[in-house]
């Protein structure tokens, strides 16, 4: 019968329960470390991509403005995402599932118009703000001479912040 040896300080192949079970404990520390950053990073882009939906609802309906000769206007329900863009009524559309439009001096649950735009391509009444689920706000400013939105966070000591 023979004998295997093994030599005395063997080398071995792969790894031991224990160091496998440290690799994952790290892991799982690092990342419940990274966690609140990455949800936070996701709600401003989801806050981002709101936003920027709505605009470009909002430039088409400056195009069709522009193009049909006849006034688009965004009529919005102060406190909730519904809202009408359009002539007159206008046609329904809702926002991302959370988000709320809002407007200083509005009561919550009535409707404002916050952007008009003219046949000529300008706009009237050009401020408003959505708000994330989280609190997040977005200003969307529409310049009144050119009728080109830009999206930004409002400043300390606006309303939103």
């Amino acid at each position: 019968m023979k004998h295997v040896v093994r030599p005395a300080g063997g080398c071995r192949s792969g790894f031991t329960l224990i160091e496998l079970l440290l690799v994952v404990a790290l892991m799982t520390v690092f990342t419940a470390v990274a966690w609140p950053s990455i949800q936070r990073y996701q709600a401003i882009q989801q806050a981002d991509e709101a936003a920027h939906l709505l605009r470009q609802e909002l430039l088409a309906a400056r195009v069709t403005a522009i193009r049909e000769v006849e006034r688009q206007t965004l009529h919005a329900r102060c406190g909730t995402g519904e809202y009408r863009l359009g002539t007159g009524e206008g046609l329904p559309g809702q926002l991302e599932h959370g988000f709320l439009f809002m407007q200083a001096g509005t009561r919550h649950g009535d409707w404002f118009a916050p952007v008009s735009f003219q046949p000529d391509g300008t706009a009237v009444n050009a401020e408003f703000e959505i708000q994330a689920p989280d609190g997040d706000v977005r200003c969307l400013r529409c310049d009144r001479l050119t009728g080109s939105i830009r999206i930004a966070q409002p400043e300390k000591g606006e309303p939103g912040k």
